[in-house]
């Protein structure tokens, strides 16, 4: 098995953990770090599509926490 399809498997299992969480800071702290590793996954590849779509994703989980993070204050 190529080490990229490692990377790629690893992403993959994150994000599907992320959701057996209930606490929705976990959830996208995983998910965050799943994410990023799907970006890089998809530059390894050249798969635009994975990593623009990972990236985007990357950008609204850390939003949502600032805005999470804002709420409690």
């Amino acid at each position: 098995m190529d080490w990229r399809e490692l990377i790629g498997l690893l992403a993959t299992s994150l994000v599907f953990v992320s959701f057996m969480f209930t606490d929705i800071k976990k959830v996208r702290y995983v998910n965050i770090v799943g994410c990023i590793l799907f970006v890089v996954y998809g530059l390894l590849i050249h798969a635009l599509s994975v990593w623009i779509l990972n990236g985007g994703c990357l950008f609204l989980h850390i939003y949502k926490i600032h805005q999470l993070n804002k709420s409690k204050t």
